[in-house]
Parts: structure tokens; sequence; C-alpha cells
């Protein structure tokens, strides 16, 4: 059922803290193990609702002291 992954979307998605599925805006998403190579990290995603897949990116954004 998931359409296509526009601009737009990924905008709104963005705007929503990764929190709503970019196709259909349901709060039924699922996530799987956060992976990570050096700088950038990722992670896949389903929506239960809309059976939309897609992978969220993640960069370094800053260093703090443990």
């Amino acid at each position: 059922m998931a359409t296509e992954l526009t601009e737009d979307r990924k905008r709104v998605y963005l705007e929503h803290g990764g929190l709503i599925c970019p196709f259909c805006g349901s709060r039924a998403i699922s996530t799987q193990e956060f992976n990570a190579d050096h700088a950038e990290g990722w992670q896949d995603v389903y929506c239960e609702d809309c059976e939309g897949e897609w992978r969220d990116l993640y960069t370094l954004t800053g260093v703090e002291e443990r």
C-alpha cells in the first residue's frame, strides 16, 4: 500500500521526529536494530498499517565527555 517516498513526505517525517510513517502518517511503526559504521548510522523501519519500509539515516553531530 505504501507509495513513493517523496521529498515532501521526507520533510514531514523529519518534522515529526521520525515518529510517524512517512507514507500514511500512522504511529504503528516498528524498528529493527541500530547499525553504525564510523560516523554514520542507520535503522530499518516498518509501518504495520500500510506495510511501508524505509531506513532512518543518522550522522555524528557532536561529542561530549562522559
